[in-house]
């Protein structure tokens, strides 16, 4: 209720506010906090880990939450969101890459695309801070310069980076 009630809505029909009031609630149920009330959390690499001074989330649908809904919760909890972007921040560092589409503590390697990056520029962009924006910065370029395989579930950030950065295109993936 506090999250949603940081939008006040006038006008329209009752239906469509409450049409908004339910997608805003969807909105905010995931990424969701993945982590013991004492900081616990698993990295991608199975190791336990104590957050400290932030909050572990988890399950980012990438795809579908990086056009509008990062922006949008770093404009309603910059602080929530500045957890969010963190935890992407921790996930490049305890396998490697930054995820697609991770779920709990692993890679699932759907989809293609690198929602990432735009999640955690567009984060910062709409007020987010309190997460290591160097380290996000030193991932994106990774992922964007550098080819190689995750040891966690053999995953690969940017299929098709060889061959863009040594022809400059990709061609169409044949699987």
């Amino acid at each position: 209720n506090g999250m949603l009630g940081r939008i006040r809505i006038d006008g329209g029909e009752e239906r469509d506010r409450r049409t908004f009031a339910t997608m805003l609630y969807h909105a905010l149920l995931a990424p969701n906090v993945f982590s013991d009330a004492n900081g616990d959390w698993i990295g991608m690499d199975g190791v336990v880990r104590r957050a400290d001074g932030w909050v572990p989330h988890a399950n980012f649908s990438g795809w579908d939450v990086y056009r509008s809904e990062i922006a949008l919760l770093s404009i309603l909890d910059p602080g929530r969101a500045g957890d969010m972007m963190q935890s992407l921040v921790e996930n490049a560092r305890t396998s490697g890459w930054l995820p697609k589409w991770p779920v709990a503590a692993g890679q699932t390697d759907v989809m293609v695309g690198d929602p990432a990056s735009p999640m955690l520029a567009s984060a910062f962009a709409f007020g987010a801070r309190g997460f290591d924006a160097h380290a996000a910065l030193d991932a994106m370029v990774k992922g964007a310069t550098e080819t190689g395989r995750s040891p966690n579930a053999d995953y690969v950030e940017r299929q098709g980076l060889d061959d863009y950065l040594r022809l400059g295109w990709v061609a169409q993936d044949e699987s």
